[in-house]
C-alpha cells in the first residue's frame, strides 16, 4: 500500500480505520508469508519511512516489535502504529494528536 503519511492523516477518521484494517491485512500477508520476519518488518519499516511515516522501534520482546512515531516529540500530528507479531500478524491504528 503506497500510502503517504499525509495521505493518511487527512483522511476522516471512519475512513482512516478502514484504509488502517487494509494497511494491516497487507502487511500481515507480508510478515506471515516471509521466511524472515525480522528482514520483512525491516522492510517494511524502511519502505513507510520512505512515504514520511515516521516510525522508531517502541517496544519489543525479541518475537514482536512495536513501531510508533517519535514520543518524544510531541505536536507533530497524527502517528501510525504498527504491533508486528510473526504468529498473528499486524495491527495498525493511528494516534491522533494532543491538544
Amino acid at each position: 500500500m503506497e500510502l503517504s503519511r499525509t495521505e493518511l492523516e487527512s483522511l476522516p477518521d471512519d475512513e482512516r480505520e478502514s484504509v488502517l484494517t487494509e494497511l494491516a491485512a497487507e502487511l500481515s500477508t507480508r510478515v506471515l508469508g516471509s521466511a524472515d520476519f525480522d528482514s520483512e518488518v525491516a522492510k517494511i519499516i524502511s519502505e513507510l519511512r520512505s512515504r514520511a511515516h515516521d516510525l522508531w522501534m517502541f517496544d519489543s520482546d525479541g518475537e514482536w516489535q512495536l513501531w510508533c512515531g517519535n514520543w518524544a516529540t510531541p505536536g507533530q500530528g497524527g502517528k501510525l502504529i504498527l504491533h508486528f507479531d510473526p504468529l498473528e500478524g499486524v495491527e495498525a491504528s493511528w494516534s491522533k494528536p494532543e491538544g
